[in-house]
């Protein structure tokens, strides 16, 4: 008797935690209940997707924070257009990036050569752009075009979340990260061209 009730608590514990409704003896999803049409739960288990998720963006912050002085040093190095290649540098990370999370698949050895390029691009990128506005611009206009760097920095990122989010919702991330991949292609012929010609 007692492990015929440990059977039925353990059933119904966990038509609570999925959303389901107790029919008879079986475990079924209520009709009526909205979140029916919520996607399924990660194959990890909410718990320890969570944890991956969390681990992940802690590793690429631990890359960038990495990465960074690294990159400031090599762009002193480079001279007056290093700025500009470590900046280049990281772009192209960022595309590598984008372009795994585009073609790659949803599980963690899949997804880490993407977050392995990633840590490292916003290192580089982060502290290149200061460093080429602090290099290029001129004295008595530096001030504004920190300002104007922080304009453009802000408005991108609010686009390109914004397009970025509407097309992961309406057709794919496949087509998300395929069209933060074009950008990142863009940006990189960009800025080859204007230190080409500099």
């Amino acid at each position: 008797m007692g492990s015929l009730i440990a059977s039925a608590r353990e059933t119904l514990k966990h038509c609570c935690r999925t959303g389901h409704r107790l029919r008879g003896r079986q475990c079924r999803r209520d009709p009526a209940d909205p979140a029916r049409h919520r996607a399924p739960h990660p194959a990890y288990g909410r718990d320890r997707a969570t944890t991956l998720a969390l681990a992940r963006y802690v590793a690429y912050n631990v890359a960038a924070t990495t990465a960074s002085i690294p990159a400031g040093r090599l762009g002193d190095r480079l001279g007056p257009t290093g700025a500009g290649n470590v900046l280049a540098a990281g772009v192209l990370l960022f595309a590598v990036a984008y372009l795994v999370f585009a073609i790659g698949g949803t599980t963690v050895p899949a997804l880490a050569p993407g977050f392995i390029a990633a840590g490292p691009a916003i290192g580089c990128v982060e502290t290149a752009e200061h460093s080429a506005v602090a290099a290029l611009a001129p004295p008595d206009l530096r001030g504004s075009a920190f300002g104007l760097l922080a304009i453009v920095q802000s408005l991108g990122n609010l686009a390109a979340s914004g397009i970025a989010g509407l097309l992961w919702t309406l057709a794919s991330p496949t087509a998300a990260f395929t069209y933060l991949f074009a950008w990142m292609l863009i940006a990189l012929t960009g800025l080859l061209f204007t230190y080409i010609s500099l």
